[in-house]
């Protein structure tokens, strides 16, 4: 299971800036740095209020979608 998280380029294209896998109930994200100094410090869950961390595993990638929604940045539903 994994979440990409893409940013919009200057030509319209979309780029992966990060990659956030499941790996023994952990999320384990690789990509740019500030991108993952900003995971690290939680996402909030809009149904609870709640600050995710990717220690909380398939909770964390599952709110990553509805956290990055942006024109700049979007994230993938969760991938097989």
């Amino acid at each position: 299971m994994k979440v990409e998280i893409y940013k919009l380029n200057n030509d319209g294209s979309q780029s992966v800036v990060a990659t956030c896998s499941l790996e023994s109930d952990k999320v384990m994200c690789r990509g740019d740095s500030e991108t993952l100094r900003y995971l690290e410090q939680g996402i909030g869950d809009p149904e609870t209020d709640e600050l995710l961390y990717p220690k909380d595993g398939v909770r964390f990638l599952a709110v990553l979608k509805t956290h990055f929604k942006s024109g700049y940045l979007s994230a993938s539903a969760i991938l097989s």
